[in-house]
């Protein structure tokens, strides 16, 4: 940052001192009209998508100019007081406490989705599904032993890591695959229902929703239902590797 320099500030001064002495003994009007705008920030949500906006109260004003002060009137108090009123009860159906109050006190700490790992046993064919959705392989590597180990924890591990990137795409977005050498993985018999607690999907957002189908389909992947219309989306299930769930939604 600059620094402002002590004679700089006095030049700057002194230059102004006789418009300020002539400017206090004006003579002043017997009214200043202005509008007060007070924006409440509320949780709103449009065509499915959530998100901060300012709910602004105009709130007619009129300051009454005296020699010793000024006072701030209102001209119709009842309607200044059933505008906040109606400002904090819109806060209140369109916030969901005591989430938002959260996000007023620690403020949006997040970007932006990063990426999301699978661990699979059939490593071609996992990116074989995702190079049919747009990714390309960018790196490949085997993590083994620490500080992979702690980080993960588990013990004595040694596995293929191969991340995937959507290409053309900003931001950055990424599909991890793990393939386990040791320890064995953990088959999940509930993988594929999505009524049971935890990970249920991921779903990407594309431009034609029936040409991906016939492209996922070309390639031998199955979808799981048939296109549905909701919430402005066109939406379908698609069986991803080792039996994940991947969605495609198309908004119109």
């Amino acid at each position: 940052m600059a620094s402002t320099c002590p004679d700089l500030v006095r030049v700057v001064t002194d230059a102004m001192l006789e418009e300020i002495a002539a400017w206090r003994p004006r003579p002043l009007e017997p009214v200043y009209p202005l509008i007060f705008f007070d924006p409440l920030r509320v949780k709103v949500r449009d065509e499915g998508a959530g998100g901060n906006k300012a709910v602004a109260s105009a709130l007619p004003c009129a300051i009454l100019s005296a020699r010793e002060g000024a006072k701030v009137v209102i001209p119709n108090p009842s309607a200044e007081r059933a505008s906040v009123r109606g400002a904090a009860a819109c806060q209140r159906r369109c916030c969901s406490p005591p989430t938002a109050q959260l996000n007023e006190e620690i403020g949006v700490m997040l970007r932006n989705f990063d990426h999301l790992t699978i661990v699979v046993q059939d490593l071609r064919r996992a990116k074989e599904f995702f190079a049919v959705l747009g990714f390309k392989e960018a790196m490949s590597v085997v993590i083994d032993g620490e500080p992979f180990a702690s980080y993960m924890g588990v013990s004595d591990i040694k596995a293929d890591h191969v991340t995937l990137v959507l290409e053309n795409r900003s931001p950055r977005t990424e599909i991890q695959l793990l393939r386990y050498q040791h320890p064995d993985p953990l088959p999940d018999a509930h993988i594929r229902e999505l009524n049971k607690i935890g990970m249920n999907h991921i779903c990407f957002a594309v431009d034609d929703i029936e040409e991906e189908v016939a492209k996922v389909r070309a390639h031998g992947f199955k979808t799981r239902n048939q296109i549905m219309n909701f919430h402005s989306r066109k939406l379908v299930f698609i069986d991803g590797p080792e039996g994940v769930t991947i969605e495609l939604a198309e908004w119109h």
